[in-house]
């Protein structure tokens, strides 16, 4: 997708009245990823790169979307917006590319004869990816809305989208922000490598609207996928002996959480 493109999609939907110019990222348009934020190095990481297009239609876009190094690509497909919004079809120009350790670019004209577009709306979905994750980070993976031009590729692109009448649009870029499981000690509340009384107290200060960030998993002292009171209170009786020690990874050793919740650990200062 030649780095002419606007120009490109100017000639191609010209007879549409042409916008105004629009300067600077506009507020009414988003790219943005829906990914699951914890990732594993058993499954593949599942991204769909979206457009958000509240301000306005949208006849043709095109974007780059760049990678952490512990991250490669293993296939990229359109979304169901490149092929179904023209009169239920597929856009009638649609070229995709993706380089295993950089990126992805895709490039979509909606409809040649002017007449389809994207109309406004939160949620288009524009691009479906599929990483393997190399090696487990200790830092946030990042992925991203770029402009790059990938080792060997032919073609050049950029991220923006273009309104009807061939004007460019630069949509705000929001990135994602993907977390590997981190190690934790389940009851260890306040992150001295301990699970003691002083854990108990720590989680009712938690629980009674104290801040939950950090380590959820840690929090979570009887193991239900939640932070409630109930942790509190078992974790008082856990500490005078009137009670279970926490499920695994619990008590001293630090470990990876072997339960499917939706509760995550950014990091535990035990063991770190």
């Amino acid at each position: 997708f030649y780095r002419v493109l606007p120009f490109v999609l100017l000639g191609l939907i010209g007879s549409w009245i042409a916008t105004p110019a629009i300067q600077g990222p506009h507020p009414g348009f988003t790219y943005y990823f829906d990914a699951e934020t914890l990732v594993s190095v058993d499954d593949p990481v599942s991204v769909r790169a979206m457009l958000d297009t509240s301000g306005g239609p949208v006849a043709g876009w095109s974007i780059v979307i760049c990678h952490d190094s512990h991250l490669q690509v293993v296939s990229a497909e359109h979304g169901e917006s490149a092929l179904t919004m023209n009169g239920d079809g597929p856009a009638d120009f649609m070229s995709i590319h993706f380089t295993p350790d950089e990126g992805v670019r895709q490039g979509v004209v909606v409809d040649f004869m002017n007449i389809e577009v994207l109309w406004p709306a939160h949620a288009h979905e524009l691009l479906l990816i599929e990483y393997e994750l190399l090696e487990l980070p200790a830092t946030p993976i990042t992925i991203s809305f770029c402009d790059r031009i990938f080792a060997g590729d032919t073609f050049s692109s950029e991220t923006m989208a273009v309104a009807p009448g061939g004007m460019v649009i630069e949509p705000i870029r929001s990135p994602a922000l993907l977390y590997a499981p981190q190690p934790f000690i389940r009851g260890d509340a306040n992150g001295d490598a301990r699970v003691d009384l002083a854990d108990g107290v720590a989680l009712l200060q938690i629980t009674l609207g104290g801040d939950q960030s950090g380590c959820a998993d840690a929090y979570d002292y009887n193991d239900d996928g939640h932070v409630n009171f109930a942790d509190a209170i078992s974790a008082l009786h856990g500490a005078f002996g009137n009670g279970p020690l926490p499920p695994v990874p619990g008590h001293i050793d630090c470990g990876i959480d072997p339960t499917e919740d939706t509760l995550g650990c950014e990091n535990h200062g035990a063991c770190l």
